[in-house]
C-alpha cells in the first residue's frame, strides 16, 4: 500500500505506507491542518490548496528535517535510528511500532516534490 501525491501540473510520486504513517503522525500531532482536511490523507485522499501546500512544506522543512539527518530514519514517538531497516515484519502487537520509520531521504524528496508544486496538491 503507498499513498500518491499528484500536482495540477499531472507530476505524480509515491510514498510507501511505512514512511507515509509516520509524516502523516506528525503533521496531525502538530494540528497543522484541520482534522478534516488532513485526517483522510492517512487512507482515503485528501486535497490541499496553495497556502495548506505551503504550510506543510515549511513545516516540514523547519520541524523535522532539522532533526533527521542523513541515513537516519524516524519513528512515530519521535525516536530515530542510524540503523537500516532490514525488512523485518514485526507482527507482535507491542512491536507493530517499529514497522513505520519516516527515512531521511523519503523526507527530502517529498518536500522536493511540494517545493516544486504551484498549486493545489491532492494525495490519494
Amino acid at each position: 500500500m503507498s499513498i500518491t501525491i499528484s500536482n495540477e501540473d499531472g507530476q505524480c510520486m509515491h510514498v510507501n505506507a511505512w514512511n507515509w504513517g509516520v509524516l502523516h503522525f506528525v503533521v496531525e500531532k502538530a494540528k497543522l491542518l484541520p482534522q478534516d482536511v488532513w485526517e483522510p490523507a492517512r487512507y482515503l485522499g485528501t486535497d490541499l490548496d496553495h497556502a495548506q501546500v505551503k504550510q506543510l512544506t515549511e513545516f516540514l522543512d523547519s520541524n523535522v528535517l532539522p532533526h533527521l539527518k542523513p541515513g537516519e530514519r524516524m519513528f512515530f514517538d519521535g525516536t530515530k535510528t542510524h540503523l537500516a531497516d532490514d525488512g523485518t515484519f514485526f507482527r507482535e502487537a507491542d512491536e507493530q511500532w517499529k514497522n513505520y520509520s519516516l527515512h531521511h531521504e523519503v523526507l527530502l524528496k517529498i518536500l522536493q516534490f511540494l517545493r516544486s508544486s504551484n498549486g493545489p496538491v491532492s494525495f490519494y
